[in-house]
């Protein structure tokens, strides 16, 4: 999750999968130390840690990292798009490989997406 300094932190929660037991929750700040709660007072970062034994004694956690960051340093460092030509997919083949399919789809490879990076 990412917040805004001084932007209220409400704790999604959690969803237990395996049923049964206590879900306790652990938040660290940015240093490792226990803390009470997430405070949105400067930036930094929290992890929260839902963890739980089952009824039948497995254990099991998640882990959720909360960012808190100063928006009045936000600085866009610039609008890119994706070349077609050169960007390449999980799996390895380019976005131009499945041109042919995307010009049955009445698009093209100039349709790749654009990407806007911030530093924040």
């Amino acid at each position: 999750m990412y917040l805004g300094v001084g932007d209220e932190f409400v704790d999604p929660g959690y969803k237990e999968l395996w049923g049964g037991g206590t879900v306790v929750v652990k938040v660290e700040d940015m240093t490792g130390m226990q803390v009470e709660k997430v405070s949105t007072a400067e930036p930094g970062f929290f992890t929260i840690t839902y963890s739980v034994v089952n009824e039948q004694g497995l254990p099991f956690s998640m882990k959720r990292m909360v960012y808190i960051y100063d928006s009045s340093v936000t600085e866009t460092l610039g609008d890119f798009k994706v070349d077609g030509e050169n960007s390449k997919y999980g799996n390895g083949t380019s976005y131009a490989t499945y041109a042919a399919a995307y010009a049955g789809q009445g698009r093209t490879t100039n349709d790749s997406p654009d990407i806007t990076f911030k530093q924040v």
